[in-house]
């Protein structure tokens, strides 16, 4: 039904990049991952400045076998994001299979490329071995640990350092951003208490979420790699549009950023990393709970509520607490 009714969209309008992207992905919901490739490209054509972008082609692209192109796609997203979590978890499927060695036979004398690619493949089934991607035939030379172990490190480092860093200008608009979004929250909730409609209300709540993106666009432009940026991110695609597929990505990706800093580091923006994971595990509740339609669903979006209540309690999770004891009879948050 989706696809029958997005066809007609892009049709009309080419350049919407994001009914293409829901086209690619009810697409691939179905399967169909020729098609769904072919409207991805299109998502690429339009936002060639999305990492994202590029990883939901690959991964297209990967379903239907061309290793080669999906290749291309995640070094286009890992040149725009070095640490782009889902393009650097694709991308050892975009790598080719190991060419069979040859036999004794037919062998022949070995030049000097045979001899790299052979010990190329050699020291990449060793890596495999080593990190479990690749059963092990037998008890493989340890020479190369010392050097991944190394190289590990000094990325880490890279990583901490890139998070941690960030101008207090960028932090000053993130954090202010956060706050309206906060005030956007208490005021949904509130609303929530006392259905009916209420134009001032709606023209305030409108106001400070475009504030908040007005703040939120340099700092998203500089600091694209920062946890919060992708947090407040999502916030805003969920509070303005009802967007649930962008705003759960942004919302996704900003737990997988914050696996990289121990919870006990402040974040680039210095807001703490319990706040950002509480908001983010408390907007998956509240989009959760919007889509739900089974008691599955609902039980989930409690798990989210009750993790983020025990992280960083908030006034306005009361409110949220008595929609999910209305639609799945769950339990209070931390209790």
């Amino acid at each position: 039904e989706a696809v029958s009714l997005l066809e007609p969209l892009v049709a009309a309008e080419p350049d919407n990049a994001q009914a293409w992207m829901y086209l690619g992905a009810a697409l691939g919901q179905l399967a169909q991952w020729p098609e769904a490739a072919r409207a991805l490209r299109e998502v690429v054509r339009l936002q060639p400045e999305q990492a994202s972008s590029y990883c939901d082609l690959a991964a297209a692209l990967l379903e239907v076998g061309d290793r080669a192109s999906a290749g291309h796609a995640l070094d286009s997203a890992l040149l725009l994001e070095p640490g782009h979590p889902v393009a650097l978890r694709l991308k050892p499927r975009a790598e080719p299979p190991p060419e069979p060695a040859p036999t004794a036979d037919a062998q022949g004398p070995e030049n000097p490329e045979q001899a790299a690619r052979r010990e190329l493949a050699a020291r990449r089934q060793e890596a495999d071995e080593r990190f479990g991607l690749a059963p092990a035939q037998d008890e493989p030379p340890r020479r190369l640990l010392p050097w991944l172990t190394a190289v590990l490190g000094v990325l880490l480092l890279v990583v901490a350092v890139k998070l941690i860093r960030i101008p207090g200008e960028s932090w000053r608009q993130l954090r202010q951003a956060a706050f309206l979004l906060d005030r956007v929250a208490q005021e949904r909730a509130r609303l929530a208490n006392n259905p009916g409609e209420d134009f001032e209300s709606f023209d305030k709540v409108t106001g400070w979420e475009d504030q908040a993106e007005q703040l939120m666009d340099p700092a998203a432009t500089a600091h694209p790699e920062q946890p919060e940026v992708h947090w407040l991110q999502g916030r805003l695609a969920w509070y303005r549009e009802r967007n649930d597929l962008v705003a759960r990505n942004h919302l996704l990706e900003a737990l997988a950023r914050l696996a990289t800093v121990p919870d006990t580091q402040r974040l680039a923006s210095r807001l703490d990393t319990a706040v950002v994971r509480a908001g983010v595990y408390r907007d998956l509740a509240e989009i959760t709970l919007a889509g739900g339609r089974t008691a599955a669903d609902y039980q989930r979006a409690a798990d989210y509520l009750n993790k983020a209540h025990a992280l960083v309690p908030q006034p306005w999770d009361d409110a949220l607490q008595r929609r999910l004891s209305a639609a799945g009879r769950t339990s209070p948050p931390g209790r």
